[in-house]
């Protein structure tokens, strides 16, 4: 059974830290940042990837995002999106994890809407508390079962997961947090949280970081905060180290750099850092005013956010980045 310390699962915090983001934000930028997600919402489901094709991990982002911002969604193109994906046999276990995680966020925002204006007074961590883990879990778990079969091809031998091969000998962070956090969501108590973490402990470096996968030998912002969010969550762990390297990432013009070396913050960085802090009970009173004014750097004419000044293409993963850091630092 996943032992947990904190009363929320990490996505319900994600949700609700996206909800306080929205209740700071006034009508007109709502409206404009839904425009541009209305833009990369595909006319046969689905939001779109870079590319312009409709997948189902930026998906998660923009249905995230459209449930807590209140964007109408024609749900039956969006079901039939997701089904499309049932008997693909190339899907992989980010893939995977992103259909469960999209079907779970479509029957949400399919019951929202049906409650009209009573929906829309809804916390996100609310609605999700009080009717998701009923009737919307069992219909996912039951609906995706062939996607959680692919989820469990990629078990690592050490324990844990690797998102890049089945059966690998060690897991990697991503995958690791990836499927913890699935596995929150579906209440599903047949992963331990003791044999993530096993493979967790030859990833951490001398500094305090972690690295993704074995044989890296340089700490990641993105890895460091996932590892330290599981590593809390266990309760016997200690994470000063990792919290001071990470406190160590951020940088004047307020945001967080993806490693060490690396000069440039990026919102991924920013947002997963904030959010691993946030869980140490980390203030965020000192990030707030800079992170603040670097996250509306970021923000582009169409109303979408781009990830760093050496990525400034928008995409919706990024919106739901700069978005998330937002509502943990407002």
């Amino acid at each position: 059974m996943i032992r947990t310390t904190q009363k929320k699962t990490c996505n319900e915090t994600i949700l609700a830290a996206l909800q306080n983001s929205r209740q700071n934000l006034s009508d007109d930028a709502i409206q404009h940042i839904c425009g541009f997600l209305k833009s990369g919402l595909h006319e046969d489901g689905g939001f779109v990837n870079r590319g312009g094709v409709p997948d189902p991990y930026y998906s998660v982002f923009g249905y995230s995002l459209s449930f807590v911002l209140g964007l109408e969604l024609p749900v039956q193109k969006q079901r039939l999106f997701l089904q499309s994906w049932a008997k693909n046999d190339e899907i992989d276990l980010v893939h995977a994890i992103s259909l469960l995680q999209c079907s779970l966020l479509i029957s949400a925002i399919e019951m929202k809407q049906k409650a009209g204006s009573r929906g829309k007074a809804l916390s996100s961590f609310g609605f999700f508390e009080k009717i998701a883990r009923g009737k919307l879990i069992r219909k996912v778990k039951q609906e995706g079962k062939d996607w959680l079969d692919i989820v469990a091809f990629y078990r690592s031998q050490d324990g844990g997961f690797n998102h890049n091969r089945k059966n690998a000998e060690k897991g990697s962070v991503y995958a690791n947090f990836l499927v913890w956090c699935l596995y929150q969501d579906l209440e599903l108590d047949d992963l331990s949280l003791d044999e993530v973490l096993k493979g967790l402990k030859e990833l951490q470096l001398s500094d305090g970081s972690f690295a993704n996968e074995n044989g890296a030998s340089t700490g990641v912002t993105s890895a460091s905060s996932a590892a330290l969010i599981m590593n809390l969550a266990d309760g016997s762990q200690n994470c000063s180290s990792t919290i001071n390297w990470l406190k160590n990432r951020w940088i004047a013009p307020g945001g967080f750099v993806v490693a060490e070396e690396l000069p440039i913050a990026d919102l991924l960085s920013t947002a997963t850092a904030l959010l691993a802090l946030d869980h140490a009970g980390v203030s965020m009173i000192p990030y707030a005013e800079k992170c603040s004014e670097f996250v509306n750097m970021h923000w582009d004419n169409s109303g979408g956010f781009f990830g760093s000044i050496a990525d400034m293409h928008c995409d919706c993963e990024y919106t739901y980045y700069a978005l998330l850091a937002l509502g943990l630092i407002l």
